[in-house]
């Protein structure tokens, strides 16, 4: 299995994990390959997976921030960015693709 399509089935795994409740990650590959035509072309690895995968991290957008700098002529660089500050976390919702359950497009 190329790093490339292990890294979209790590990325798939993951969103999937948040309908599944407290399964274990052979759980949720088990019923992934069951249920999603994305899998399929994986069955054949699923095993090779399971004797060598120690660790899974996944990194993915917290949330948006408001801006941390500005330019010198910006009419807006007075504001106080109220109620969060400059360069601070909002709360809106990052990663708008997982939000909606869809697998996020992997550059490498």
């Amino acid at each position: 299995m190329g790093s490339f399509k292990l890294i979209k089935l790590i990325f798939l795994l993951a969103i999937l994990r948040t309908n599944l409740g407290g399964k274990t990650f052979f759980e949720m590959l088990q019923k992934a390959t069951k249920h999603s035509g994305f899998l399929r072309e994986y069955e054949s690895d699923i095993e090779c997976i399971k004797d060598t995968l120690r660790l899974v991290t996944v990194v993915f957008r917290h949330g948006q921030r408001t801006p941390a700098d500005t330019y010198p002529t910006d009419p807006h660089i007075n504001d106080s960015m109220v109620p969060y500050g400059w360069g601070q976390l909002t709360n809106k919702r990052g990663c708008n693709d997982l939000s909606r359950k869809r697998l996020p497009e992997i550059k490498h």
